[in-house]
């Protein structure tokens, strides 16, 4: 009878074992699940996040579009501006130097590639007028500057006589400026 009682008793402790085992058990799963919606709530809220921060870059890009090509037009109108007073005005203008023109800056390559960018955009707009328009500009401000013979101007004549040939305007494109 001891015997079966000792049994009993570790059944009896076996069983509560098991019961507490169950119990942790439950819990984990419990925690599982939530830790699963929790999970699946995270998920849901960084696509959201994503697809804001993905709109937040096309407006953040079209602005900078928008502060280039007002950067741009900003250029273009000081650089008519200039022309127009310079050309409407020469005898304005000092003679300068040998030291002065020693001094001034030759125009970069890099401005240069601008206004070739800004032709090509044009003239693959459709636009040869405004094209035409920057590369005379650019002609008479450089000119003006550096005079008839500096090596940037002989590329912006070549670009113009070229939008004027796209136009089959050749005696325009003969001419010579």
């Amino acid at each position: 009878m001891e015997f079966m009682n000792n049994r009993l008793k570790r059944g009896s402790e076996n069983g509560e074992q098991l019961m507490l085992f169950l119990e942790q058990f439950q819990n984990l799963e419990t925690e599982q699940r939530q830790l699963e919606f929790q999970n699946q709530q995270l998920s849901e809220e960084n696509l959201l996040l994503r697809n804001a921060l993905q709109g937040f870059q096309q407006q953040l890009f079209a602005a900078e579009a928008a502060i280039a090509q007002l950067q741009h037009e900003k250029e273009y109108m000081k650089l008519t501006a200039n022309a127009s007073s310079w050309l409407m005005a020469p005898s304005k203008l000092p003679d300068p130097s040998a030291e002065e023109l020693k001094q001034r800056p030759s125009v970069s390559a890099i401005s240069w590639e601008k206004i070739q960018k800004q032709v090509l955009k044009y003239v693959s707009e459709g636009r040869h007028e405004m094209a035409i328009l920057l590369c005379k500009e650019a002609v008479a401000e450089l000119e003006i500057v550096c005079g008839h013979d500096h090596p940037d101007v002989a590329p912006i004549l070549r670009t113009l006589e070229q939008v004027y040939r796209d136009q089959s305007n050749y005696k325009e494109a003969n001419k010579k400026l």
